[in-house]
């Protein structure tokens, strides 16, 4: 494994095959880098860290070296996508007591807040031509017919420049961490489905979906009791990239893919760390994710990369 300052590149066997790697042990700071995104170009990483003691923004090159601030404006900056040209980042923050999304210029300039609204919303992302932002918003939780007492959120889109705001799902549950398909015919997403339990409760399952771009033909991808989040295409459409606490994990998240056109789900990381928040560079050659450990009541961790898998 190659260790450099804040960031940890982990290696997959070239066996043939989606052989798991391992999470050699890494020193235990009191801090937490996360939420990675990729430049356009695949040569920088920005991350959200806690290690000026608050949420902000910094910047590392993907082979190491010192590690820059981008944004650090005490409004706890939390999830970030660079644009398909590398001239502008979409991220969200919490500004006063909303959790709204903004976007700003790749140096740092010229920010602007484009969903302004009281409902929290969040995980922004870019779609491939650059022309829209697709994130999940709770805006929907108070609209006739909602259900109660459960978390209600939708996936919208607007412009770049803030306008034609659009609604694309209508879960009646929660449906988050949006992600466009590269030729942008496909919406994939995180959904919670409910149903009941043997002793009549109610349960709470979380799988990935992909649907066209307004919401019909949805399909489960997952179909598994596990917890799976976090969904992300491959560069090239082929793979869904996702996190999961599924067997044989034993309770630890790790990263698995699974065949846009369904199919079974490969584990890609193992290990005493656990793995999530997959982020593939636009070049098919890795793919990068928030490594961690529990440690007491918080996630303690580091930025690591594997190298993408054979088919």
């Amino acid at each position: 494994m190659n260790r450099v300052a804040g960031l940890f590149i982990l290696i997959l066997s070239a066996g043939g095959g989606a052989s798991a790697a391992t999470q050699e042990a890494a020193p235990v700071t009191a801090h937490s880098d996360r939420n990675p995104s990729v430049s356009p170009d695949g040569k920088t990483v920005l991350f959200q860290s806690d290690r000026s003691g608050r949420g902000a923004f910094y910047l590392q090159s993907v082979d190491g070296g010192p590690v820059s601030v981008f944004i650090d404006s005490g409004d706890e900056p939390r999830y970030a996508d660079w644009s398909p040209d590398g001239r502008r980042v979409a991220f969200s923050a919490k500004f006063g007591e909303e959790d709204d999304i903004f976007i700003v210029d790749a140096d740092g300039g010229d920010r602007r807040r484009l969903a302004d609204h009281p409902a929290r919303e969040g995980h922004p992302r870019w779609s491939p031509d650059g022309k829209r932002i697709y994130f999940n918003s709770e805006r929907v939780a108070g609209e006739p017919g909602a259900p109660t007492g459960e978390d209600v959120v939708d996936i919208f889109s607007v412009r770049a420049d803030g306008t034609d705001l659009r609604r694309h799902t209508r879960c009646r549950s929660e449906c988050s961490y949006p992600s466009v398909s590269p030729d942008g015919k496909k919406l994939l997403y995180r959904r919670v489905f409910w149903s009941a339990g043997a002793d009549g409760e109610r349960v709470r399952n979380s799988e990935i979906v992909v649907a066209d771009l307004d919401g019909p033909n949805e399909r489960n991808l997952t179909q598994d009791a596990a917890y799976d989040v976090y969904p992300i295409w491959s560069h090239d459409g082929a793979w869904v990239y996702f996190s999961s606490v599924r067997p044989p994990s034993e309770g630890r998240m790790h990263l698995w893919r699974v065949p846009a056109d369904g199919g079974p789900a490969q584990q890609l990381t193992s290990g005493e760390w656990s793995h999530r928040q997959a982020v593939p560079d636009r070049q098919g050659r890795r793919i990068y994710m928030f490594t961690f450990k529990r440690i007491g009541t918080i996630d303690v961790g580091h930025i690591g990369a594997i190298e993408v898998p054979p088919e």
